[in-house]
């Protein structure tokens, strides 16, 4: 059997942090100082070479940092060859770059209204250059993903202006290589950050894994940093966009969405401050007489034809172990629901990504139209693997799959629960009112008309399987004991959620209309809880209040108990 290397492409997320000011920048590279560098544009020096590093702008925001590239053909230049920018594809599920409408899978030539604003340095503020969308040219949620973006006018005009593109490095450079990071920061202008390029690692971003990614320590952008440009520091050529951070996350969220982790040694690592970014190299070989395409001879995009999976979000993040039941596990089972358009199938299940990346051991071609997938887990904690092939015919050979994915979950012991992290509310006014608690409980308000300004507004998150439900009880702080268990009461029971408690106005409706409160475990277990949240009003303004919370996992095995102060009004 042949020997497949599977490479999941993909983007994400940069978080932000605090801007470093600097007044001038020096004519090289190599004098851009530690922390984020605010730049100028001059001549003299590499900035005149970053007028196409872009930002993204919408109806609502401009989040988002977006890269001229040269795509050029070296041997047959043409005059009318079309511009192209690419990013992070989150950047275009929302109002950030412009009026568009992402269904999700493997998008190509779609049509989309936005604009893309160049020369975005600290002495050109007022003078930059607006140009519009075309199309979409491909975009894939499939992971870490980026998106192409095809602009409304030529990549020669665009240089007519000053606009230059950047070079796509021809291979990506070792680890222990200097490189720069440049992004647009929030409402602000371009900025670089200098740092060492890390050695590859495998990225979980719920539900996919991104294999071969390149992270950095580099000092994080602000919001903005979304899509921002790796460059060699020596070469001056564009080797990878950021596409994921872990700063200003926490391990609690670990493999989220919006907090990325690294898979090793067949477990999960998250690693704070560490900032993942897709090399591009590879996009050399995607474009032909200046023209992107996607399905040429070498160009790895042409395996993302299609997304082998339907509503991928659905399958389950974190899953606690079954417990024995007369000395007997029962096994896991999972439907995992698959696209229409993807008649035949191999799948791999494993506990180590690299098995996966290979092309032996994997099923006999599974029909999609007559056989679901149903993925038997077994009990071991730890990471668990589902490696996919999307094949046109039964007899398709591994170096002619449509599609390569890998989708994965994460089994805890069955006594794992989060902490109590709480926040309570007592003033209507965003900007104030706050306290905080460095425990585990979350507080989430989004219409605040509700609020009791008399009261503390104590608001809890189910976060299934850890929390699925809470025990509290509270009092005058010098008379309540939390480690008395009488008095206790449960802050929300799941199964009696829609009879009792939004019958009751204890919790506001609207802030749950569209969550699925089932009361059979095994679907709430997939992961409908998120976001779920409820509130109580306690104590009165003249009283300061202890506050004792005890948390239930998807097992039944509860916390110890947490203890938190709501001072006085």
């Amino acid at each position: 059997m042949n020997t497949l290397t599977i490479r999941c492409l993909s983007i994400a997320l940069i978080s932000v942090t605090s801007n470093v000011y600097a007044e001038t920048f020096e004519h090289s590279a190599h004098t851009i100082a530690s922390g984020l560098v605010q730049l100028s544009d001059n001549p003299a020096h590499l900035s005149h070479t970053w007028t196409g590093i872009g930002r993204l702008r919408g109806p609502r925001a401009s989040y988002c940092t977006a890269s001229l590239i040269d795509t050029r053909d070296k041997e047959q230049p043409s005059d009318t060859s079309p511009a192209y920018i690419i990013t992070s594809q989150r950047c275009l599920n929302s109002s950030n770059a412009g009026n568009y409408t992402y269904d999700g899978g493997v998008q190509k030539n779609a049509p989309i209204e936005g604009n893309v604003y160049f020369n975005n340095f600290e002495n050109t503020l007022g003078h930059t250059k607006k140009y519009a969308f075309k199309s979409i040219a491909w975009q894939s949620d499939g992971g870490l993903n980026l998106a192409i973006i095809e602009l409304n006018d030529t990549l020669s005009n665009l240089m007519k202006t000053g606009v230059q593109p950047l070079t796509i490095a021809s291979a990506t450079p070792p680890a222990g290589t200097e490189i720069l990071t440049l992004g647009i920061a929030h409402t602000s202008n371009l900025y670089a950050t200098s740092c060492t390029q890390l050695p590859r690692v495998d990225v979980l971003s719920h539900p996919w894994v991104s294999t071969q990614m390149l992270p950095n320590h580099c000092t994080a952008l602000t919001e903005g940093g979304r899509g921002a440009a790796v460059l060699d520091k020596d070469r001056n050529e564009l080797v990878s966009l950021v596409v994921a951070s872990t700063h200003g996350t926490d391990s609690v969220n670990k493999c989220e969405a919006l907090s990325p982790c690294e898979i090793k040694d067949k477990a999960s690592l998250w690693s704070a401050d560490t900032h993942y970014a897709l090399p591009v190299s590879f996009l050399n070989q995607c474009f032909t007489g200046g023209l992107f395409v996607h399905d040429s001879p070498n160009c790895s995009l042409k395996n993302q034809a299609a997304s082998l999976f339907k509503d991928p979000h659905s399958f389950p993040a974190r899953l606690l172990e079954r417990v024995n039941t007369n000395t007997i596990v029962a096994t896991e089972k999972i439907e995992v629901k698959l696209n229409d358009d993807v008649p035949f199938l191999r799948y791999k299940y494993s506990h180590d990504v690299n098995a996966c990346k290979s092309g032996t051991g994997y099923s006999d071609p599974l029909d999609t139209k007559k056989n679901p997938l149903i993925l038997e887990l077994d009990n071991t904690p730890g990471i668990h693997l589902l490696c996919v092939l999307g094949l046109s015919a039964p007899n398709t050979s591994f170096e002619q799959v449509t599609s390569k994915e890998i989708i994965t979950l994460e089994h805890f012991k069955a006594t794992q629960i989060f902490e109590a992290k709480l926040q309570t509310r007592y003033n209507a006014n965003p900007l104030h009112g706050l306290q905080s608690y460095n425990s585990k409980v979350g507080i989430y308000w989004e219409d605040l008309s509700f609020i009791d300004t008399t009261k503390h507004n104590v608001f809890w998150d189910h976060a299934s399987p850890f929390s699925e439900h809470y025990e509290y009880k509270y009092g005058p702080y010098a008379s309540i004991d939390c480690s008395d268990p009488e008095g206790y009461e449960a802050v929300v029971d799941m199964d009696l959620w829609i009879a009792n408690l939004l019958a009751s106005g204890t919790v506001d409706t609207h802030l749950y209309s569209e969550v699925d409160l089932s009361s059979d475990a095994s679907k709430r277990i997939m992961g409908h809880l998120g976001g779920v949240r409820s509130h109580k009003k306690l104590g009165h303004n003249d009283d300061t209040v202890k506050l004792c919370t005890i948390v239930y996992n998807h097992e039944n095995i509860p916390s110890p108990p947490y203890a938190h102060v709501l001072k006085q009004l």
